[in-house]
Order: structure tokens, then sequence, then C-alpha cells
């Protein structure tokens, strides 16, 4: 069994965020001790992206569940996608409609 530690974590960052160009890079992060490393407030630092903290024991304000339910709303108001690829172009499209503002007060409220 491996265990997880911020090397393994960043190694993750970079194999997802390889290739990727965007215009803004949000990391969430948690007050778990990989997230809290030197060696990721470094890549976070390095790749310029943002990150957005979840409070600590909020029952009610968690990120990805609160970005999850904005993306999927405006996902249903639209035309339901024949294929793989007409589905992750949606949801590429309905992402970078959301503010930034909107998605930094989801983990700042």
């Amino acid at each position: 069994v491996s265990k997880w530690n911020s090397r393994k974590f960043v190694d993750i960052l970079d194999k997802v965020f390889a290739g990727i160009n965007l215009r803004r890079k949000y990391i969430l992060l948690d007050h778990d001790t990989v997230h809290q490393s030197d060696l990721v407030a470094k890549w976070i630092n390095k790749k310029k992206a943002i990150p957005l903290l979840s409070p600590v024991r909020s029952p009610d304000t968690n990120c990805i569940e609160n970005l999850f339910f904005i993306l999927k709303k405006q996902l249903t108001l639209g035309k339901i996608p024949k294929t793989e690829e007409e589905l992750i172009s949606n949801v590429k499209r309905e992402f970078f409609k959301i503010s930034d503002s909107i998605i930094k007060s989801l983990c700042n409220s």
C-alpha cells in the first residue's frame, strides 16, 4: 500500500494540468497536511494557480459540491449531448461561464 504524500500529490497535479493552458487555474484544497506542505505551495506559486481553501468542518460549504451544483444546473438547461465529445464540450463551455467571483465565493462563504 502506497502512502499519500505531497510528492505524489504534486505528481498528480502535474498530470492533471499537463498541456492545459487556462486563463485561470483553481485548485481546491482542504486542510490535509499534504495540501499544506511547502512542496505544494511552491507548485501553486510556480503554476500561478489560485488556491481555494475549504472551511474546516463546515457541512454546508463544500466547495466542489457547490460548484458541481451550479455546473449541473447550467447543463440541464441546454440540449442533451449525444456523444461524449459533446458532453465534454458542454461542460467546458458552461464551466467558463461561471464567473471568477462566484468560484472564489464558494469557498469563502
